[in-house]
């Protein structure tokens, strides 16, 4: 994915690896280029007995990228009174 990234030289890079989920720093204008072509390689490489199914979002943050509206503290359980 790194090979692919460097050689379309679009200034994408892949800033974050956690677990399963990958985090890439892109400009807006190839975000869905690179979503595509990671989607592609994480789905593709590997013949498997079960599909490997890979998603993408995108966004200024996390939340965003997850599809996540961030609450305010409103939205925060009230703290119980101690019995």
């Amino acid at each position: 994915l790194d090979e692919a990234l460097e050689a379309r030289r679009g200034g994408a890079r892949m800033i974050l690896q956690v677990h399963d989920e990958l985090v890439f720093e892109a400009p807006a204008s190839s975000v869905d280029e690179v979503a595509a072509l990671a989607k592609e390689i994480m789905e593709g490489r590997m013949a498997l007995r079960v599909p490997l199914v890979a998603e993408a979002g995108s966004g200024a943050n996390w939340l965003e990228a997850h599809g996540i509206e961030a609450a305010g503290p409103e939205a925060l359980p009230a703290d119980e009174p101690e019995p």
